[in-house]
């Protein structure tokens, strides 16, 4: 199997953990929030990792930003957003709409995108082909004031559930 297609593979498992059995689907690796909306009578907000990744790459939302990559594993509410954390960060009213403006996250749609990146079939995107083609440039950082500097440490994580092969995750894709 090629590399590529492991990496689709995984990241439709993904998707699939995030989306477990709730209403609202989404696509394109995009992230149904559902939990807190639930409890407090708001719509679900749809993350789209489309619409955010051709700008920024990973490591500044799962890290610089600290969203963890398990499902339910960060928490969020309006307060955090209001202080600047998570979402917060761009959506402040000066890099993208403030936080004030609930409808246009909490729309528990999956949101419509044009999306630069080539479709490598139903459901993904070629976010590595997008790159290497330059039909993507995304900023290492927040800010933009970091250049991206290129790592090329392959690792293998073993697979938990029997029958799955162990996974590389190629630094040098990401």
């Amino acid at each position: 199997m090629k590399l590529t297609n492991a990496i689709g593979l995984i990241a439709a498992h993904l998707a699939g953990m995030y989306l477990g059995a709730q209403e609202v689907r989404a696509e394109y690796g995009d992230v149904v929030m559902a939990k807190l909306s639930a409890e407090r009578g708001v719509a679900p907000v749809v993350f789209s990792h489309a619409k955010h990744r051709g700008g920024y790459r990973c490591n500044v939302c799962h890290g610089e930003l600290e969203f963890v990559m398990q499902t339910g594993g960060t928490q969020i509410d309006m307060e955090m957003i209001d202080n600047g954390r998570f979402c917060g960060a761009c959506h402040n009213g000066r890099i993208a709409w403030g936080a004030k403006e609930c409808q246009r996250c909490h729309t528990g749609q999956t949101p419509q995108v044009d999306v630069k990146a080539k479709r490598t079939k139903p459901g993904g995107v070629n976010w590595v082909e997008s790159l290497q083609r330059g039909k993507i440039k995304p900023r290492a950082n927040l800010d933009g004031s970091v250049q991206y500097i290129r790592y090329d440490r392959d690792i293998v994580m073993p697979a938990k559930d029997t029958g799955l092969n162990d996974v590389l995750f190629s630094h040098a894709i990401h």
